[in-house]
């Protein structure tokens, strides 16, 4: 029980300190690199935007952006540390 405790505390600071607007104008960027081809550039992108805001949706679009890219061993190490 004090493990999950402990886990919702972890989360719940962690959004404390979330900057969303920084996250989503990250994604926009990240999109947009992505649009135009630069898959890499879009990974960087969203591994910002998930910095500002640790939200699960950002750190999956690392992930597929570097399998996208075929550089799986990026895209699975996003998987492992994810998890």
């Amino acid at each position: 029980m004090r493990s999950g405790s402990l886990a919702i505390i972890a989360v719940l600071a962690a959004r404390a300190t979330a900057d969303p607007a920084t996250a989503e104008q990250r994604a926009a960027e990240a999109k947009d690199r992505a649009t135009h081809g630069d898959l890499p550039g879009a990974a960087a992108k969203f591994r910002e935007a998930y910095a500002a805001d640790p939200r699960p949706d950002l750190i999956c679009n690392v992930g597929i952006a570097y399998y996208k890219a075929k550089d799986l061993p990026r895209a699975d190490a996003i998987s492992i540390s994810a998890s």
